[in-house]
């Protein structure tokens, strides 16, 4: 997991996760990056932004969201869903308001940003994953929600 030069100097945080934090990540604006392995396979990264308050939103928010979009236009073109950088107006706590999506035949990208849940400040993240699941993930995660929903059941 750690052979690729981006991964080098992250540490692993749970099962099969590798994170990056501030300075390590060279995305400026961005607070930390996580990658999550299957088996060794990389099957998704998720990023955040550093939070701040409502002064910041159409200043360093916009502009750390319109940088994310133009580095993953530079490498897969135009988004395929581009709802542009969401009103102040239209935010709610904890929720996330999409601004930019690519599809690329089984891989996605997304990026949203969101209102805190305590309200007042605000962060993006950027998701890219793969729509593809191995059937070992799909059993595991399976035997996983089974697991939960048993012990739920039963009262334990």
């Amino acid at each position: 997991m750690r052979k690729t030069e981006t991964f080098k100097n992250a540490f692993v945080s749970g099962n099969n996760k590798l994170c990056l934090l501030g300075e390590k990540f060279n995305i400026y604006g961005m607070s930390s990056t996580e990658a999550n392995f299957f088996e060794d396979r990389l099957v998704s990264i998720d990023m955040e932004s550093y939070e701040k308050n409502a002064n910041y939103y159409d200043t360093d928010i916009k502009e750390t969201v319109l940088r994310i979009k133009k580095q993953i236009e530079y490498k897969y073109g135009e988004p395929t869903a581009n709802y542009g950088f969401p009103s102040f107006f239209e935010m709610k706590p904890d929720k996330g308001i999409r601004a930019y999506g690519w599809r690329i035949g089984c891989k996605y990208i997304y990026i949203d940003v969101k209102e805190v849940y305590s309200g007042s400040q605000y962060k993006i993240e950027c998701s890219i994953f793969q729509d593809k699941e191995t059937e070992k993930e799909r059993e595991l995660r399976i035997k996983a929600r089974e697991e939960i929903e048993t012990k739920s059941g039963n009262g334990f």
